[in-house]
């Protein structure tokens, strides 16, 4: 009866070393890193800004006498090139300007013109919303926090 043991529990240990593990498959993260150029094409209106915190919406045309770059509109765009419609310039047009769109988070246009930060990339394909953050540019006077809410 000892050797039996002993004979169970040596097969034991050995069908318990060689017995190989599976490592689980580590699979890549599937949340979203960035918007794509097919995603941004089109035009893109003006709904609400956010500006030092303080929101004002479509029906607020203080802000165009108060704030420059305040209530624009981002327009005609495809994949190289898009416009940009300042209510409150509208003499200035929406011309086409060259842009690139930076690590699926950023839209750069004219080389640094002016810079936006997509803060919705994480819900962006789940409705036409696209928010963005002007960042420090060449271009615009920064002293007031931009934040511009465009819908499709």
């Amino acid at each position: 009866m000892k050797n039996l043991n002993y004979l169970l529990a040596v097969l034991f240990a050995v069908a318990l070393l060689t017995t190989s593990c599976e490592k689980e498959e580590i699979l890549p993260d599937e949340t979203p890193t960035g918007i794509t150029t097919n995603q941004l094409t089109g035009n893109w209106d003006f709904y609400s800004v956010t500006i030092d915190n303080i929101p004002y919406d479509v029906s607020d045309s203080t802000i165009l006498r108060t704030y420059g770059w305040s209530w624009i509109s981002i327009v005609n765009v495809n994949s190289t090139t898009l416009g940009i419609l300042d209510m409150g310039n509208l003499s200035a047009g929406a011309s086409p300007r060259d842009y690139n769109l930076e690590d699926g988070n950023k839209i750069n246009i004219q080389n640094g013109d002016y810079v936006f930060e997509i803060d919705n990339v994480e819900t962006f394909d789940v409705d036409d919303v696209l928010v963005l953050k002007l960042l420090p540019s060449t271009m615009v006077d920064n002293r007031f926090e931009r934040i511009y809410t465009l819908t499709r």
